[in-house]
């Protein structure tokens, strides 16, 4: 499943890519550019405006009622079935690109020094080349997905 976001749903763009899902977003783009995109490309466009849904070139988009980025999540995730956990942290949230495994001798100039000694799996985007690793910020992002979902357990509904 792959998602088109307009301006209006940034922290959703990056939490669908925090959950793995291809998501693209350019808050600077006008909607029409990421409306030709999500139609060539056969993506779902996410919006919040309603004049969208009168828009004939689009096959599937999905209006999202909420103003705040959980609730949105909630929504999205909801209506499309999509699993959480599944390909968790395997995207960039920067530029979508899918992330890759690296050794830490590739990355080790571009890690804080506490992260290169406590940490020995790294993942760098081959495009931005932003490098991750699972420090606490892992743990809060999971600990923020169960505030979110309560009703979900890592891997299968509740």
């Amino acid at each position: 499943m792959r998602f088109a976001v307009d301006k209006m749903l940034g922290r959703l763009a990056k939490w669908l890519r925090i959950l793995g899902y291809d998501t693209v977003f350019d808050p600077y783009a006008p909607s029409g550019v990421i409306i030709k995109q999500a139609v060539e490309e056969k993506r779902i466009f996410l919006t919040r405006d309603m004049k969208f849904a009168k828009n004939p070139d689009l096959a599937e988009f999905f209006i999202v009622r909420s103003e705040h980025y959980r609730e949105q999540l909630r929504e999205v995730v909801g209506h499309y079935h999509l699993d959480i956990y599944a390909r968790l942290f395997t995207r960039c949230t920067v530029c979508n690109e899918e992330i890759l495994s690296v050794e830490k001798d590739a990355v080790k100039d571009s890690l804080p020094e506490k992260s290169a000694l406590n940490f020995d799996k790294f993942y760098q985007c081959p495009k931005c080349k932003r490098v991750y690793w699972g420090g606490t910020h892992t743990q809060n992002t999971k600990r923020r997905l169960k505030e979110i979902f309560p009703e979900l357990v890592e891997g299968e509904p509740h």
